[in-house]
């Protein structure tokens, strides 16, 4: 296990909080997705990023000895988010949530280096510690249909706006395949998820926000 290896860590801030930690993210998210997983993003001075990395975003990252190997962004659902405003034709059960009480979670990697299942556990506690301190009720999202999979086996519930669709390929011509949906905070009890709420627990998580008087509590 990675943990007991390495001191893990997770810091939560907006650009205000840590710009240099932002801008890591960022760097961080132009090595895994278009580097890695051959995405065609937008790159500006090595960063990846798009117009939802603005000052309503708050970013997540994990830390192991002080290095960036897992992350997530997250956007509040009365704002402009990402599968809201590109992705509208995802949703054909349901509508995307229009309320201050979901949260879209976006931008979700782990480092190739560090990939194992530790990691992912983290940045998903993480997701839930988020819903938790923003009182949040769902997190919403979009994945590849690979991803889905995983959730399910992790026995994480989740719900579905809309069919699967394909939106594109990566760098290697392949279909990029994915799904809209979200995650019921208030559904979410089983072993695996018990498990991620301890492992957060054992983790130093900082809570930038906290800093500069946004209402949440700090960690």
């Amino acid at each position: 296990m990675i943990g007991a290896r390495r001191r893990l860590t997770a810091f939560l801030g907006t650009q205000t909080d840590d710009p240099q930690f932002v801008s890591n993210i960022l760097r961080f998210r132009k090595r895994v997705f278009v580097d890695s997983l051959g995405w065609d993003l937008t790159v500006i001075d090595g960063k990846e990023c798009d117009e939802f990395d603005s000052g309503d975003a708050l970013y997540c990252g994990v830390l192991a000895d002080g290095e960036i190997v897992g992350c997530f962004r997250a956007l509040r659902c009365d704002r402009p988010y990402l599968s809201k405003e590109k992705f509208q034709h995802l949703a054909t059960y349901r509508n995307y949530p229009s309320h201050p009480f979901a949260w879209e979670i976006s931008r979700f990697a782990v480092s190739e280096q560090s990939r194992n299942f530790e990691i992912c556990l983290v940045n998903y506690a993480l997701m839930f510690y988020l819903a938790r301190q923003e009182g949040a009720v769902s997190l919403v999202a979009f994945c590849d249909i690979s991803h889905e999979r995983l959730l399910s086996r992790l026995g994480i519930v989740t719900e579905r706006f809309g069919d699967p669709a394909d939106i594109g390929e990566d760098g290697l011509g392949r279909p990029i395949r994915v799904v809209a949906g979200e995650i019921p905070v208030s559904k979410q009890n089983g072993h695996t998820y018990r498990k991620m709420m301890r492992l957060v627990e054992t983790m130093e998580v900082v809570n930038g926000t906290a800093v500069v008087g946004r209402p949440r509590v700090s960690a």
